[in-house]
């Protein structure tokens, strides 16, 4: 496992982050310069991608508001464990792509409890994107049970402030799939 932390208090990072790791990556915390905005990619090529604490920490939760964010795991699951709804990761106007073929929104803030999703612990106004790495995997919506495609399960959905069954909330657009080659 690689561990990456990005920024602290006081030290924000002021250009664009591109960072690709060849094993599993463990990132533990990003703030970008609200004043301007930033491409922020991180990838896994090869196992899991855990993001832990990742823009919930900073003043206000705006570690990356504004931002063009890219989280990517090619062969593994994308997880965020961390996520709660009282700090809220806030992306504000610019766009969140999360990209992998299992993505892994729920928390366990039970201690010995079962994972559970945050209602509203992503919240945004820009752009969402929910896709799987590869192009041949389908999409599972609202189920309760693991398959072999990318589960979007209803808790899963109900991480993203409004995003529900019915409606999509105040994102301004919502992708869920691969807009660009019309799969997954």
């Amino acid at each position: 496992w690689g561990v990456l932390k990005l920024g602290s208090s006081g030290a924000k990072i002021k250009s664009d982050v591109f960072i690709t790791s060849p094993n599993p990556l463990f990132v533990g915390f990003i703030e970008t310069d609200l004043l301007t905005t930033q491409t922020v990619f991180i990838e896994s090529t090869s196992g899991d991608l855990v993001l832990q604490n990742v823009g919930t920490s900073a003043p206000l939760n705006r570690a990356l508001e504004g931002d063009n964010v890219t989280f990517r795991s090619a062969t593994g699951t994308l997880r965020w464990p961390s996520l709660h709804s009282s700090y809220p990761f806030r992306i504000g106007d610019g766009r969140l792509t999360l990209e992998a073929d299992e993505i892994d929104l729920t928390t366990n803030r039970t201690i010995g409890g079962p994972p559970r999703p945050e209602p509203g612990a992503i919240t945004g106004t820009g752009s969402l994107v929910l896709r799987p790495s590869n192009a041949a995997t389908n999409i599972q919506l609202g189920g309760t049970n693991e398959t072999a495609a990318l589960d979007l399960t209803l808790e899963d959905l109900q991480t993203f402030q409004g995003l529900g069954p019915i409606e999509f909330g105040t994102w301004n657009s919502v992708t869920i799939g691969r807009a660009e080659d019309a799969t997954g």
